[in-house]
């Protein structure tokens, strides 16, 4: 028996006796058609032609093969796991346990299944993106920003008012649908654990820092691109993904207005953001 995880849109199949899923996957759960299946094998990973070794920080290696993406795990990173394949294809992966009694933990054992839909997104379907997600009148808002920004703290500053719902106050998938850019909760959060697989079409970007008084500017398009992309999380071990990751930054900062928002931690900045939302702020409107 197998149970369906959606997340960004992409339903991904696993095996539910072989993968123990955290309670707070409950609203991931889907019945969507099956884009990609998951086995799990206590088998070695088979030999196939590598392209070449990108490592990330002694946690794990990306060998890019003729057959897929295969990721090592090294040392104790990921308890049960030894490695992952991606097929080339993209529509099956294959875990491969350390220990074939005992089963993996989907959310638990970071960074696996973030690995598996990053690979997915790369390759054409999308990006993630280091933000606060919130969906507000059934449009979608990014705020921005590294870690230290106020992300955790703007989510639950939000959480409290009627009409924001937390998508993630992490990490956000980005898709295209038709025309316009669309975000999806996942469940990956930080501080604030509210997580939704609620979607949206993306109305406005805030880049966040902190300010003596709560404001919000316009930025030009070098300077929302600048700031954008590093969230964008292009990586090192994966230079495959790096050019679709840049392109889609470039395209959202050009379709999607962007501004910087300087904010004081306190409860007026939820309605400091939803009056400017509402376009009732003295800045310039959302166009």
């Amino acid at each position: 028996m197998n149970r369906t995880i959606e997340i960004g849109g992409l339903a991904i199949s696993l095996p539910a006796e072989k993968v123990i899923f955290d309670q707070t996957l409950r609203p991931f759960f889907s019945r969507k058609k099956t884009f990609l299946t998951v086995t799990v094998r206590s088998a070695e990973v088979p030999p196939a032609v590598s392209y070449g070794r990108y490592r990330c920080d002694g946690a794990f290696a990306v060998l890019k093969r003729d057959d897929g993406y295969l990721v090592e795990f090294e040392g104790g990173f990921v308890h049960s796991l030894k490695a992952l394949l991606v097929d080339r294809s993209l529509r099956k992966a294959t875990l491969f346990l350390k220990n074939p009694k005992k089963p993996v933990l989907f959310f638990q054992e970071f960074p696996w299944p973030f690995l598996l839909v990053y690979f997915l997104l790369a390759r054409g379907l999308g990006i993630f993106v280091h933000a606060c997600g919130i969906r507000y009148r059934g449009k979608g808002y990014l705020f921005v920003g590294p870690q230290g920004a106020g992300k955790s703290t703007l989510a639950r500053l939000l959480s409290g008012e009627n009409g924001f719902d937390i998508l993630s106050d992490e990490c956000i998938v980005v898709r295209k649908e038709g025309r316009k850019k669309t975000i999806f909760g996942t469940p990956w959060h930080s501080k604030f654990p509210s997580v939704s697989n609620q979607k949206a079409p993306l109305r406005a970007v805030f880049f966040l820092c902190h300010g003596k008084k709560n404001t919000v500017s316009r930025l030009s398009l070098s300077e929302s691109v600048r700031r954008f992309l590093p969230e964008a999380w292009p990586r090192a071990w994966d230079p495959e993904g790096i050019p679709f990751i840049m392109r889609s930054s470039l395209d959202l900062c050009a379709e999607v207005p962007c501004y910087e928002l300087a904010f004081v931690p306190t409860e007026e900045i939820s309605l400091f953001v939803g009056d400017f939302v509402r376009g009732a702020s003295k800045e310039k409107e959302l166009s």
